[in-house]
């Protein structure tokens, strides 16, 4: 914006320049004076327009840097939010669920290590619900007196029950 106002005090001192040699300018010399002073009313137009879009750009950019500090802001609140909620959760480990500190970087930070923890959480709760759905399979298997293909505990579940209500265990 600086470089603009400048260009935009150096087209006007031209512009100034300009209309006093035209003023002064004699006979032979006007229609050259005429022709500076045009380009320099020219010269100062489009510095003025250029200072005017470079005021326009930086306002909009301190709007663009406002709002990203409000959304910064509100990302730590919500960030701080999703803490506590994991922080209640019991099998998670605890520093995944540590609050971030305050910042973007810490909560990208924070962020990965949650991520993580909660993969590892998800990778030992599949394998305890496989775990429960083999051992529901084999109970199944032992009270129908036959196999049972693999199929969920509540599907197990309902055959058993079927078969006991129907006096065929």
């Amino acid at each position: 914006m600086r470089a603009a106002a400048e260009r935009l005090a150096a087209a006007e001192a031209a512009l100034a320049a300009a209309e006093r040699d035209l003023e002064h300018a004699r006979e032979k010399e006007r229609l050259g004076a005429e022709r500076a002073a045009a380009e320099a009313r020219e010269g100062a137009r489009v510095a003025s327009g250029e200072l005017a879009r470079a005021r326009d750009s930086a306002a909009a950019l301190e709007a663009e840097a406002d709002e990203a500090s409000a959304e910064a802001a509100a990302l730590e609140r919500e960030t701080a939010a999703t803490a506590q909620r994991l922080a209640a959760l019991p099998r998670l480990a605890r520093e995944a669920a540590a609050a971030p500190g305050s910042g973007l970087d810490a909560i990208e930070s924070w962020a990965a290590r949650a991520r993580a923890a909660l993969l590892v959480l998800h990778s030992a709760l599949t394998a305890e619900r496989d775990a429960v759905v083999r051992e529901a399979n084999e109970l199944g298997s032992s009270v129908l007196g036959e196999p049972l293909g693999a199929t969920s505990v509540i599907g197990i579940g309902e055959r058993v029950e079927r078969a006991l209500q129907s006096g065929q265990p």
